[in-house]
C-alpha cells in the first residue's frame, strides 16, 4: 500500500514539463527555479539530476540552455547516460504545453511538484 501511495505522490509528466520550460526559458524563469525550486521537489532520479545541472547553470549565469549545453554539464558530472542520454533531454522540450506557459503558469506547475 505505501508503495502506491508513493507512486501517486510522482508526477513525472509535471516534472519533465517544468524541466522542458526551464529548457525554453530557463533565463527568463531563472529567479522563480532559484528561489522556488529544489532537488527534492523533482521523484525522478533522473529529472532530479537534470534540474540541478539546469541550475547550477543558471546560477553561473550561463544563458544558453539547450541539450548540448546541459548535454555537457550532465557529461562533466558523468550523468548523461544515467539521465537518458541526449535524446531524452531532447524530448523533455516536447512534454511543455502549447502556448508556452509564462510565469503565472510556472508558479502553478512548480505547486503540483512541492505538493
Amino acid at each position: 500500500m505505501d508503495n502506491e501511495n508513493s507512486l501517486r505522490l510522482q508526477d513525472p509528466d509535471t516534472e519533465e514539463a517544468v524541466l522542458g520550460l526551464m529548457m525554453i526559458r530557463g533565463t527568463e524563469l531563472a529567479d522563480i527555479v532559484i528561489e522556488r525550486l529544489a532537488e527534492d521537489d523533482f521523484t525522478m532520479p533522473e529529472n532530479r539530476m537534470v534540474f540541478v545541472a539546469i541550475k547550477e547553470m543558471l546560477i553561473e549565469g550561463q544563458n544558453q540552455l539547450n541539450e548540448i549545453t546541459i548535454g555537457e554539464r550532465l557529461i562533466e558530472k558523468n550523468q548523461l547516460q544515467d539521465v537518458g542520454g541526449r535524446v531524452r533531454l531532447t524530448k523533455l522540450e516536447t512534454k511543455v504545453p502549447y502556448p508556452l506557459p509564462d510565469r503565472d503558469d510556472i508558479n502553478s506547475y512548480i505547486d503540483i511538484l512541492k505538493d
